[in-house]
C-alpha cells in the first residue's frame, strides 16, 4: 500500500468511510470499492491500471467524493499520445 504524502489532496477533503459509500451515492458494494483501492481497475480506454485514493482514519478505510471523481475521470481519460523526440541528424 502506498504511503500518503502529507500534502496529499485527499487529506484536505471530507472523508467517507468505504463501508458507507452507498449512502453517499456510489451504487456499488463496499468490497468493490476496497478492491478499487487495493488492486485498482484496468482502464479499457487508456490501458492503465488506476487505483482509488483512500486513507486509513484509525482502523477505518476512507475516501472522498472528489477522489471518486478523479478515479472515474482517470479510468475514462483518453490515452495520451507520446511526443516524438527529435533526433539530431549527423552530417
Amino acid at each position: 500500500m502506498p504511503a500518503v504524502l502529507p500534502d496529499s489532496r485527499i487529506l484536505r477533503e471530507a472523508l467517507i468511510p468505504l463501508k458507507c459509500t452507498r449512502e453517499y451515492g456510489a451504487n456499488v458494494h463496499p468490497y468493490t470499492v476496497r478492491r478499487w483501492f487495493k488492486s485498482g481497475v484496468h482502464s479499457p480506454i487508456n490501458g492503465l491500471r488506476i487505483k482509488l485514493e483512500a486513507v486509513y482514519q484509525g482502523r477505518t478505510l476512507c475516501t472522498s467524493r472528489e477522489a471518486f471523481m478523479r478515479f472515474l475521470l482517470a479510468i475514462n481519460a483518453e490515452p495520451v499520445k507520446p511526443r516524438r523526440r527529435r533526433t539530431s541528424k549527423s552530417k
